[in-house]
């Protein structure tokens, strides 16, 4: 936890078990995996969140996803990084850029997410 504060260069960055509120929460767990799987944080304080990254991907929303958005707080899963990930795979294994229209089609991702 140490390296990641001094790497991101702030002391605001808490475990989540250890705080009451925060701008981001990030699940980088593989609870979300499974549709029946639990939250990795209790239900009631989303609300104390500016907002949530799922680092899970799902073709469907994860549990956390739907519940942080059932919530009002803004919510999105691990696609995108998904994507990105696999656009940087894509240079470096083929030293061209990634086919990112068709890389997105194939994930089901629109130009506005």
């Amino acid at each position: 936890q140490a390296q990641l504060v001094h790497g991101l260069g702030t002391a605001r960055l808490r475990v989540a078990h250890q705080i009451g509120s925060a701008d981001l929460l990030i699940n980088a767990t593989t609870l979300g995996l499974r549709p029946h799987d639990r939250l990795p944080i209790r239900e009631q304080l989303l609300p104390h969140f500016g907002a949530v990254l799922d680092l899970v991907y799902h073709p469907d929303e994860t549990p956390l996803v739907r519940a942080a958005r059932e919530a009002g707080v803004p919510a999105m899963d691990g696609t995108l990084m998904l994507l990105a990930q696999g656009a940087a795979a894509y240079r470096c294994w083929t030293g061209r850029e990634a086919p990112l229209e068709t890389m997105r089609a194939a994930l089901g991702v629109d130009r506005s997410d």
